[in-house]
C-alpha cells in the first residue's frame, strides 16, 4: 500500500472508532489496524500531521466530548462514556483546549470536530508549515516557473537552509491569485468530509472556475502547485472558521490591510514590494513562515500578536 492509503485508512479508522463501545483507542489497537510498527508508523505520520496517530485519536476524543458535552450531556456522563474521569476530562479541556463546560454550552460557542491531515505542507501553526526537501525544491521551481518567486537570499538553497534564508515572493502576483478565491464558500459536510488538505484547496480551484462559468478549464502543473501552496498559506485552510453552516476562504484583517496598503502604494507610485518569507531546516524538514519584518508590519496592520 502507498503510504498515504495508509494513513487514509487510518483516519477513516480513527473517524468510525466508538469509544463509547469499544473503550480508549490504545497503541495497541492502533498497531493492530496498520502494517507498521507503532515506532515506523509514527515517523511515517510525521509526514502527513504534526501529531503521532495516538496524539491525533486522543485530540479526536477529546472533539468527541465536547460534541457530546454541546448536546446537552453532563460532563459527568460524557466523562465514562468517553473512559475519562470526570476530574480527567474537566483538566484535559482547560489543558489542551482552553475551554470548559460554561463556555461550550454557550449558544455562540463554535464547534468543528474535523482534522486535516496533508501530504505536501503539514500546518504547524498559524502560517507556519513544513514540507520534506524535495517537495520545498519543487515548490520553488513551481513558483519560479510562475514568475511569483522575486528572488532568494541564497543561491544554493538545499546547501544553505540549515542557517535559513529569505524567499521574496510577487506581490502583484500573490494578489491576482488570492482576489479570484478569496470569498470562496465552502458547504461545512463537504468540508469536513474532506481529509486531505491539498484535496479542499482543490476543491476551491474547481467552485471558483465554475463560479465563473468554466465547465472545463486546464491548467499548467506550475500554476496548480504554486497556487495550492498560496491559497493554503495565506489563508490558513488548516484553520477555517464555521460560520452559519459554511467555511470561508478569507485573508485575516492585518494581511489584507498590507495587501491594501502594496496596491495603493503600486497605484500612485508605480513601486512594487516582495511578500518575504523565511525557510529554514528543522531536522528533516522545511520550515516555511512568515518574515519576522512582515509579521511586524501585520501586527502594526491588526494590532495584536496571532500571527
Amino acid at each position: 500500500m502507498e503510504k498515504y492509503d495508509i494513513i487514509s485508512h487510518f483516519m477513516d479508522f480513527l473517524k468510525k472508532y466508538s469509544v463509547p463501545e469499544k473503550g480508549k483507542m490504545t497503541k495497541s489497537i492502533i498497531s493492530q489496524n496498520i502494517p507498521y510498527s507503532n515506532r515506523h508508523f509514527d515517523r511515517i505520520f510525521k509526514d502527513f500531521s504534526k501529531y503521532t496517530p495516538f496524539e491525533l485519536a486522543e485530540i479526536f476524543r477529546l472533539l468527541c466530548c465536547v460534541e457530546s458535552i454541546k448536546r446537552g450531556n453532563t460532563l459527568k456522563n460524557t466523562a465514562y462514556d468517553y473512559d475519562f474521569t470526570p476530574e480527567g476530562l474537566s483538566n484535559a479541556l482547560r489543558s489542551k483546549m482552553k475551554i470548559d463546560v460554561k463556555r461550550i454550552r454557550k449558544q455562540d460557542f463554535k464547534f468543528e470536530k474535523h482534522l486535516l491531515i496533508s501530504n505536501f505542507m503539514v500546518r504547524l501553526d498559524k502560517y507556519k508549515y513544513q514540507m520534506n526537501k524535495d517537495e520545498f525544491m519543487f515548490l520553488l521551481e513551481n513558483l519560479d516557473g510562475e514568475g511569483i518567486l522575486a528572488e532568494m537570499s541564497s543561491q544554493n538553497p538545499i546547501s544553505e537552509i540549515d542557517k535559513g534564508f529569505e524567499l521574496h515572493l510577487a506581490y502583484s502576483k500573490i494578489y491576482d491569485i488570492l482576489e479570484k478565491y478569496e470569498g470562496i464558500d465552502i458547504n461545512k459536510n463537504t468540508y469536513e468530509n474532506i481529509d486531505l488538505q491539498e484535496a479542499i484547496v482543490m476543491h476551491c480551484i474547481l467552485l471558483a472556475n465554475s463560479q465563473n462559468g468554466t465547465n472545463e478549464f486546464t491548467v499548467r502543473t506550475t500554476e496548480l502547485f504554486s497556487t495550492i501552496f498560496l491559497i493554503t498559506f495565506f489563508f490558513d485552510v488548516g484553520s477555517l472558521k464555521l460560520e452559519n453552516q459554511i467555511y470561508k476562504l478569507f485573508l485575516e484583517h492585518g494581511i489584507k490591510e498590507i495587501f491594501n496598503a502594496l496596491k495603493e502604494i503600486k497605484t500612485h507610485t508605480g513601486e512594487t514590494f516582495d511578500i518575504t518569507l523565511f525557510c529554514y531546516s528543522q531536522c528533516d524538514k522545511v520550515i516555511v513562515q512568515f518574515h519576522p519584518v512582515f509579521k511586524e508590519s501585520i501586527i502594526m496592520f491588526k494590532g495584536d500578536t496571532d500571527i
